[in-house]
């Protein structure tokens, strides 16, 4: 159950900083390295409190469902990231720097 509830509240939090791109004029040139790095870290600290404790529910729990489930939960916040700010730079008509 921990996998879940850190799976969804990781994806939530992505969402809402992933949103940021859709506020920005439409032409602009943009840098998404403070949000990524944020989501980086969310990343990393989702892996530890929420893939291994689901790994370990797949093979010990009643409820292998769920923790499947939360495990996947649990590796979507920087593909969703990705998903997100590609879809804001695309309808935005915005230029991304390198």
């Amino acid at each position: 159950m921990v996998s879940v509830t850190s799976g969804i509240i990781g994806v939530t939090d992505t969402c809402y900083r992933a949103s940021g791109v859709f506020s920005v004029p439409g032409g602009s040139y943009i840098r998404p390295m403070g949000p990524a790095l944020a989501i980086a870290i969310d990343a990393i600290v989702l892996f530890l409190i929420g893939f291994l404790p689901g790994i370990v529910g797949i093979f010990k729990s009643s409820h292998k469902k769920i923790a499947v489930i939360g495990a996947l939960l649990s590796l979507l916040p920087y593909p969703s990231f990705l998903c997100i700010t590609k879809i804001g730079i695309v309808l935005g008509d915005l230029h991304l720097l390198k």
